[in-house]
């Protein structure tokens, strides 16, 4: 290539779910809870699921074939191919290698890429392979498809509610409306046992939702930090939440996400409270000294966290929250279905800033 490739990113999406689901209200009648446990407590509408004819590859096919011929893609036009998922269905042969079917008929066998998995990540290190490919000098000109899907599900018990299903791919190319800022991202990793599934021949994982909710804030902040710091290098000055347009969150369950919000707006006023309102930092004041393994933990401090994020959450959140609770926890696709949210209920205001 004589010239690197500019404004990489995502140059169409497209988003496929199962037609079976329950809804959650009928969901606590069944389980025999409070009225609100789900629909309140988890913040959620619906549950996506499989039946018996659909799986991961399944709705990984789908997807990927409704994005090529909705968007008249040639097959032949594919370079690179990356999948995001921890639903394993065989623990040898990639959902990669099962959409290569797709590409039979044009005789294009040449496309490299290999499943992520590593938790709900594994679609955010899909995309962000793929990203790296078209930025690089291995870089052939063609384009790169990331399918990020999963079906989770749950054992009877507590944890059920926080089920769904779904898939969402992303075609990456250069001179895209949706471009990546790479040298701004944050990333946190740490090996906590909140979720994981050691027995092999069971699709359940075991779950701790009290630590897997902490590890999710703990990484939040860990990330947020350290994008706040590298956009304040790169541009001179800091940034707020009111920098932000929107803010999209992976959705285990929507009452999580409206919590990560309002983390960070309390994160903001830690760094500095005149990045917050005088009146929000009155509310966040007796919290100020709180350690940040205490300040997780703080019940208080939670709850005034979302009153004080509620007209912002309104406004740069809830826009991005039509997906993921209509269908649950999508695991690698829940970011990219709360995305998708966005561009469908925001189009006209997002082409305003392109």
């Amino acid at each position: 290539m004589t010239t690197r490739p500019q404004n990489v990113g995502i140059l169409a999406m497209d988003v496929y779910f199962p037609a079976s689901y329950v809804h959650q209200e009928a969901l606590e009648e069944h389980d025999g809870v409070s009225k609100g446990k789900y629909t309140i407590g988890l913040g959620q509408d619906r549950l996506a699921f499989c039946t018996d004819l659909e799986d991961v590859i399944s709705m990984s096919l789908t997807v990927v074939k409704s994005l090529l011929e909705k968007y008249g893609i040639a097959p032949e036009s594919i370079g690179r191919l990356e999948v995001g998922s921890e639903t394993v269905i065989d623990k040898s042969k990639a959902i990669k290698t099962c959409l290569m079917q797709l590409f039979e008929e044009s005789g294009n066998g040449d496309i490299e890429g290999v499943d992520s998995t590593n938790a709900c990540y594994g679609g955010t290190a899909a995309l962000q392979n793929s990203l790296n490919w078209v930025e690089s000098s291995a870089w052939d000109g063609r384009y790169a498809i990331v399918v990020a899907a999963d079906s989770a599900v749950y054992a009877e018990g507590a944890a059920r509610p926080t089920g769904g299903a779904g898939a969402v791919a992303m075609l990456i190319g250069p001179n895209a409306p949706i471009v990546f800022e790479r040298c701004l991202s944050g990333t946190h990793m740490a090996n906590v046992y909140d979720f994981y599934k050691p027995n092999l021949a069971s699709e359940y994982p075991i779950v701790d939702g009290k630590l897997s909710q902490t590890c999710y804030l703990q990484a939040l902040d860990s990330c947020y930090r350290r994008f706040c710091e590298k956009y304040e290098k790169h541009s001179g000055k800091p940034f707020t939440l009111s920098d932000a347009s929107y803010v999209v969150c992976h959705a285990p369950y929507n009452k999580l996400v409206q919590k990560s919000f309002a983390r960070l707006v309390y994160n903001d006023y830690i760094r500095n409270a005149s990045f917050v309102s005088e009146d929000a930092a009155a509310l966040f004041e007796p919290f100020a000294t709180l350690s940040p393994t205490d300040s997780l933990l703080n019940r208080d401090l939670e709850k005034v966290s979302q009153q004080v994020a509620k007209k912002q959450y309104d406004v740069k959140v809830a826009p991005t929250t039509m997906l993921p609770k209509e269908l649950g926890n999508m695991y690698c696709a829940s970011l990219y279905a709360g995305l998708a949210t966005l561009v469908h209920n925001k189009s006209s205001s997002l082409m305003n800033r392109l």
